[in-house]
């Protein structure tokens, strides 16, 4: 997968510790422990897992607000172009509905359910 993103260094990224393991590419929510976990479907999310990331131990992050192009993924196939909202467990999607929140717009696909695929984030006003 090194070949998804290679931007993604030129940017800032933090380290910040989670409350459980996560896996990269899953956006993530700042918890009141200071803490990050998968963000819910109707969360768009603080950040976005940079690396896989063990529970307890401070992680790779990239901030949601940046407006830049990150590796997400995927609760189902996404086209390029289509417009990328929140799914469950820190997921994203293409459906709207049920609570989610615009997170941006693919360009890159994903074919299935769990695979990583990049998105341009949308920079909230």
């Amino acid at each position: 997968m090194a070949e998804l993103c290679a931007n993604e260094g030129g940017w800032l990224v933090t380290r910040i510790p989670t409350a459980v393991a996560v896996s990269r590419g899953t956006r993530l929510a700042l918890n009141s422990s200071g803490l990050v976990a998968a963000a819910a479907i109707g969360v768009r999310g603080d950040y976005i897992a940079a690396t896989d990331m063990a529970a307890s131990e401070p992680g790779a992050v990239f901030p949601m607000q940046q407006g830049i192009k990150v590796t997400a993924i995927a609760s189902e196939a996404i086209a390029v172009a289509d417009v990328v909202y929140s799914a469950a467990s820190g997921l994203c999607s293409k459906t709207s509905g049920g609570g989610a929140i615009v997170v941006g717009v693919a360009v890159q696909a994903a074919a299935v359910s769990g695979d990583l695929f990049e998105v341009q984030l949308e920079n909230p006003v």
